[in-house]
């Protein structure tokens, strides 16, 4: 006989599992880098061509499927002075799954100048292209190391050597239908603009471009419903982590997304910030943040770098970790750890601040192992004559007017590292400050939701969106094996508290172990 104390328990695991819902996006600064002080990026002097897999997105058509990702690309086509133009040739032969997704997209890193693998080259390898593929079952992304994730990517092919690359020449992406399909066992289905949100995320890994980290600590505060989810609109593009119902915020550019893919591709950058990070005994820090930030905007024009990101270790493995076949490293010399340069789109008067990279993100950045230098002291601004024991919150606007500044060096204040709540500099310093001013609502890098410059986009998106629902199924798939990579969505967080204080309390009047052991494994 079942008890209903077992019943109570299934119920709140089951409504736990509901409420969880925010996917973990995989996927700012350069990815990887071809040289000390040369970002790793495609060839514009040809169009960057890509393959799609022939089969629909979820509960989407095969052309509905086509239409969001063509737009996702227009989307990193449409930034000036880049060079970037993309080149659709058609599907693959055959639908991608997990027997086949290995010899049409692989997952290792092939050199022109190094083929020692070539068994395991793909066309897409050979030919130059970029593979989209689409996951409908979640076990590509697991075979990749990815397991729950809504989207991944790799880069697969550089045209030179491994220790000299020249250009990126091939990629895949995968994107998970498993967060699109209306089946009531699976996961819990994402706004179509979340979907494609996603997508335009991963694209900016395949042209090259890394994560970027301002705003954490305003990511927190949305997740957990401290924040409205209109804060979302200064998150980046190229944010680590996704947060479900603001897909609408993250597919306008930010200027960060903006300014960083310019400077890689080339673009004569007029106006750009760099220095050096030392700490009060005049060591260079290796993997702290400088966020640059436009007094006029502080939060929407936000622009961010970790120290010594031009330094590089890329690699890459296939099989999800069986074999090593791509190794480089690009590194400076020891005593440049510390340096910084930061592209800007606007001239203006800034701050710029260093802080703490949270323990969360250690593996955001491709540079970045495990390991993540403390900040001694706390968070702090650069000041004029910047030096040891001084007031952190002291900060000089430097004044940018079409012109690259050098040598804005920032000297931890001090030697011994102090409470953690102060590695980070809040957003609400700035919302606070009167001598900063807060976009507007219609600011045009950080519109709030229903504010979207591409009127066609929006368009699109609730056509394809109206058209799936209609021809949705009743298909079930058992997920019963999956293990989610989730964030609760901020308005089911309390209840999420809520019911997880309600199971800590329950379980212990109860026979706990045999509850656990015979409870369903959902996560």
């Amino acid at each position: 006989m079942v008890r209903f104390s077992h019943i109570f328990l299934l119920m709140i695991f089951i409504v736990l599992f509901s409420v969880l819902g925010t996917p973990k996006v995989y996927a700012g600064n350069p990815l990887y880098m071809a040289s000390q002080d040369t970002p790793l990026v495609w060839d514009t002097s040809k169009t960057i061509k890509y393959k799609v897999d022939p089969k629909g997105l979820g509960k989407l058509s095969f052309e509905q499927s086509l239409a969001l990702v063509q737009e996702a690309f227009s989307i990193w086509e449409s930034v000036s002075d880049t060079g970037i133009e993309f080149e659709y040739i058609g599907t693959e032969e055959e639908e991608i799954t997990i027997d086949n997704w290995e010899s049409i997209a692989g997952n290792h890193i092939y050199a022109e100048a190094n083929p020692t693998n070539t068994d395991l080259t793909t066309n897409s390898q050979r030919d130059n292209y970029i593979v989209i593929g689409f996951d409908n079952t979640g076990e590509i992304l697991e075979a990749k190391g990815s397991e729950g994730a809504s989207g991944a990517q790799s880069l697969t092919g550089i045209k030179g050597s491994y220790n000299n690359p020249e250009y990126i020449i091939s990629s895949h992406l995968f994107i998970n239908g498993l967060y699109y399909n209306d089946q009531s066992d699976a996961v819990q289905d994402l706004e179509l603009i979340d979907l494609f949100a996603i997508i335009v995320h991963e694209l900016g890994h395949v042209i090259g471009l890394d994560h970027t980290l301002s705003h954490y600590q305003m990511y927190q505060d949305i997740l957990s419903g401290t924040i409205d989810t209109h804060y979302a609109r200064y998150l980046p593009t190229m944010f680590p982590r996704f947060i479900r119902g603001t897909g609408a915020h993250l597919i306008s550019l930010h200027p960060d997304d903006i300014a960083t893919l310019q400077w890689m591709y080339g673009a004569e950058i007029e106006n750009s910030i760099s220095g050096e990070v030392t700490d009060a005994n005049g060591t260079p820090m290796d993997t702290l943040v400088v966020s640059i930030r436009n007094n006029e905007s502080p939060l929407c024009e936000t622009y961010s770098q970790a120290t010594s990101i031009i330094c590089s270790n890329s690699s890459t493995t296939a099989n999800n970790g069986t074999s090593s076949h791509f190794n480089i490293q690009n590194c400076l010399d020891d005593d440049d750890l510390g340096i910084y340069i930061i592209p800007l789109l606007n001239s203006g008067d800034y701050t710029v601040d260093v802080q703490e990279i949270p323990e969360l993100f250690a593996t955001s950045i491709a540079r970045f192992d495990s390991s993540l230098a403390d900040i001694q002291g706390r968070a702090e601004f650069y000041n004029e004559n910047d030096m040891s024991n001084e007031d952190n919150d002291n900060y000089s606007f430097v004044r940018i007017n079409s012109s690259n500044i050098q040598n804005i060096d920032i000297t931890l204040a001090s030697r011994t590292a102090i409470d953690a709540s102060l590695d980070r500099i809040s957003y609400t310093y700035f919302e606070e400050n009167s001598n900063f001013h807060m976009a507007d609502d219609d600011d045009m890098y950080c519109p709030l939701e229903g504010s979207l410059n591409n009127k066609a986009l929006v368009s699109l998106i609730d056509e394809i969106d109206i058209s799936a629902s209609l021809n949705s199924t009743d298909e079930t798939t058992n997920l019963s094996s999956c293990s989610l990579k989730t964030k609760a969505t901020p308005q089911n967080y309390t209840l999420f508290l809520i019911l997880l204080s309600l199971l800590l309390i329950f379980v212990p009047l109860q026979r706990r172990r045999k509850l656990i052991e015979e409870s369903p494994k959902t996560m």
